[in-house]
């Protein structure tokens, strides 16, 4: 049954008369009463808690159009079952279509309301997102209660204590690919839709929530439509691991119903993790090369001095910078196949004398550029090998460690010993500023609208914005290797970070180490680690979490922290992230880790 009140009838008639369209004359109406009706609910679903929701609150926004034209502007003037809508411009006509929330409405076609259902809505405990649940009324006369139909179906389901604060995204989609949400033409008559010809369209819905949902009851809308294979729902945690249900028969939902898909996490629910696998795929682990030479090859019989620094060639190989000078080759540049598992030297400094232990290096297009750290040498070297120094006017500092561009081609360079950050526009080595400034910096990573992560030697990270202010990123100030609370970058401690990576979606992958810079002695955690950004890719509510090594440095190939790993510089990440790559220095090794979903069933006894 649909309930409402009914309130008394409040019209408000100016003085002025318009001419209706058949010849008689009608008041302007600036006000009038709307009541709503209250979300359905079958046996066995779930309701909201308190039905506030369904009910009008201060301040709400309708679309009115009369007799077919553009919207007018109505705002509630009280909450509750029924309201006064109020207009300063005023309406009249003979039919008169309206759209709660005022943002819905994208017009009417043939007497029908074009809304918009939004793909992305937000989540909001025991109830749904207000701008994302529209309800639609139609009538002929405003001295009479207009009373609006909710026009969409919701998804209820539940966040388990478990999981409260964990669960950040949940997708709903249907299995047969109905459209969900976009432009729906929705007929106030008989509350039928159809998709708008030419319009929005998706096959899923997903709502968001940062901080993560907390335990409770939430709510999703959806087109009222039947979904002939069923649905699938995911939930998506704080760490990439993941919670999905599917229903594969049909699935009918009718308009202004609430359905239950059950709480996140429960019995026949499936749990997807992944598994972190170190392999060695250059090198011998804690065989050096001789100084006298170094040996190209196959996995099993490349040797290597210091290899650091990684960078993805345009034909997918890996450019690693071996600084490790040998008496026959001198500082190396060598590529390393992963396809092949071969490595071959590319050039060494007895090709072009400038190189002088290349730390970090990165591509610029078809160029690839190296901060030369012991000559204080910007280097940037042709496809054919061509060198030309960039900037070589840093000081005698012994500091130049990192190099990177923004999504600009400005090209940004880390001075550990001037304790600054350059920016160059482009790469003219005469337009120098200094960027940034902090104590020791290590390591930089380009991040969005030009801003910067500069970690430092006592174990932050830090934030530049695009004006070179510095903030706290991540860190509790305590050095070391624990994650920290999720969402909570600044609970987690960090040790020296010497390599990031940032990925399309956000994501920051960094190694560390944690021992004596002075004289490189490692006392404790080597490790690869990652940073989750909320709901929305932003780093507010981000999570910290480590991927593989453990608390005794070493060499062990392995899963997750039982890998064990020596100084951990650089890493590079494929497109899938299921592929990354990091130089194990005092290994004298490149490693990979291999990332394997492993999904499994959820039985009663996993959740009591």
């Amino acid at each position: 049954m649909k309930l409402f009140l009914k309130a008394a009838i409040v019209c408000v008639v100016l003085a002025g008369m318009n001419s209706c369209k058949d010849g008689s004359d009608m008041s302007l109406t600036t006000s009038f009463n709307a009541g709503r009706t209250d979300f359905q609910i079958p046996a066995g679903k779930a309701q909201l808690v308190d039905w506030i929701k369904v009910h009008w609150d201060t301040g709400d926004k309708v679309a009115v159009h009369p007799d077919g034209k553009s919207a007018v502007l109505f705002t509630a003037s009280s909450a509750g079952a029924t309201t006064t809508l109020s207009s300063a411009m005023g309406v009249n006509g003979s039919q008169f279509l309206m759209v709660y929330p005022y943002e819905a409405s994208k017009g009417i076609s043939d007497g029908k309301i074009l809304l918009n259902i939004p793909a992305v809505q937000k989540a909001y405990k025991n109830t749904f997102d207000p701008s994302a649940t529209i309800s639609v009324a139609c009538t002929d006369n405003l001295a009479e209660e207009a009373v609006f139909d909710n026009v969409l179906s919701l998804i209820h389901f539940s966040i388990p204590a478990h999981l409260s604060g964990k669960v950040h995204t949940v997708i709903f989609e249907s299995r047969s690919g109905e459209p969900l949400c976009g432009d729906i033409l929705c007929n106030p008559a008989d509350m039928s839709n159809e998709m708008a010809p030419s319009g929005e369209s998706h096959t899923s819905v997903t709502l968001k929530s940062a901080p993560a949902m907390t335990e409770g009851g939430y709510y999703l809308s959806i087109r009222p439509c039947t979904m002939a294979t069923g649905f699938k729902i995911t939930a998506i945690l704080y760490d990439k691991t993941y919670y999905t249900r599917e229903l594969t028969y049909r699935y009918e939902c009718e308009d202004d119903f609430i359905y239950n898909v059950g709480e996140v996490g429960s019995a026949g629910w499936y749990y997807t993790s992944y598994d972190y696998i170190v392999s060695t795929v250059s090198g011998i682990g804690g065989v050096r090369a001789t100084s006298s030479a170094v040996v190209d090859g196959e996995s099993g019989q490349t040797t290597w001095r210091n290899p650091d620094a990684l960078a993805w060639m345009s034909d997918g190989r890996i450019m690693v910078a071996d600084r490790g000078s040998t008496t026959k080759g001198g500082y190396s540049l060598r590529i390393f196949d992963p396809v092949t598992k071969t490595t071959s030297t590319w050039v060494t400094s007895k090709e072009i004398p400038e190189i002088n232990v290349p730390w970090r290096m990165s591509y610029n297009g078809d160029n690839l550029y190296i901060a030369n750290k012991n000559n204080d040498h910007i280097i940037k070297v042709s496809p054919s090998k061509e060198s030309t120094i960039i900037d070589n006017d840093f000081g005698e500092t012994n500091g130049i460690q990192d190099i990177t561009f923004d999504n600009n081609g400005d090209m940004y360079v880390l001075d550990r010993d001037n304790h600054v950050v350059y920016k160059y526009a482009g790469t003219d080595g005469t337009s120098k500023t200094i960027f940034a400034s902090t104590v020791n910096p290590m390591a930089l990573e380009s991040m969005p609208e030009g801003s910067m992560l500069i970690s430092d030697y006592k174990g932050h990270i830090f934030i530049a914005d695009k004006y070179g202010n510095l903030s706290q990123f991540a860190g509790n100030g305590t050095f070391g290797h624990y994650d920290g609370l999720p969402e909570n970058l600044l609970s987690a401690e960090v040790g020296y970070v010497y390599g990031f990576a940032r990925c399309t979606d956000g994501t920051i992958y960094f190694s560390q180490w944690e021992g004596n810079q002075s004289d490189n002695t490692i006392t404790s955690g080597s490790n690869i680690r990652m940073i989750v950004p909320d709901a929305y890719g932003n780093y507010e509510f981000a999570s910290m979490i480590t991927l593989v090594g453990n608390d005794e440095p070493g060499f062990a190939d392995g899963k997750g922290t039982d890998a064990k790993l020596k100084r951990p510089y650089d890493l590079i990440v494929n497109s899938n992230q299921d592929e990354i790559y990091f130089s194990d220095e005092y290994n004298y090794v490149i490693r990979k880790i291999d990332v394997v979903p492993v999904t499994v069933k959820v039985k009663y006894e996993d959740i009591n």
